[in-house]
């Protein structure tokens, strides 16, 4: 997992991991750590590098411990752009992911999964 450069997860600053693999016929890209304002830039770039309009996306956010609104943005970003390729999938494993998610009403919207396993079999 590459992290995002200048950032040290044990300096109280935002930290953000990220890979990407393709998985039985899906793009999967692995999110670990926080997703808010700092790190949401470097997160869409990551992810607009491996998107593929011919395969899903699938979003594993079983690592994030932090979820913005500016996270949340980006989801819908990345749900309007599977809208227009191969689709888009979210793991949510985690209150810190599923909590802003109901909140905002974004898990009636999104397409919502409790693991990567569960994603990749859509």
């Amino acid at each position: 997992m590459r992290t995002v450069p200048g950032q040290d997860p044990d300096a109280g600053v935002s930290w953000l991991g990220v890979d990407h693999r393709e998985e039985r016929g899906a793009v999967v890209v692995a999110v670990a750590g926080e997703v808010d304002v700092v790190t949401v830039p470097d997160l869409e770039e990551r992810i607009d590098a491996v998107v593929r309009e011919d395969l899903p996306l699938v979003l594993d956010l079983a690592g994030v411990t932090f979820l913005d609104s500016t996270g949340l943005s980006a989801l819908v970003r990345c749900h309007r752009r599977g809208l227009l390729g191969g689709g888009f999938r979210l793991v949510v494993a985690n209150r810190a992911v599923s909590r802003p998610l109901e909140l905002t009403a974004l898990d009636d919207l999104l397409e919502v999964y409790p693991t990567l396993e569960a994603a990749l079999e859509g």
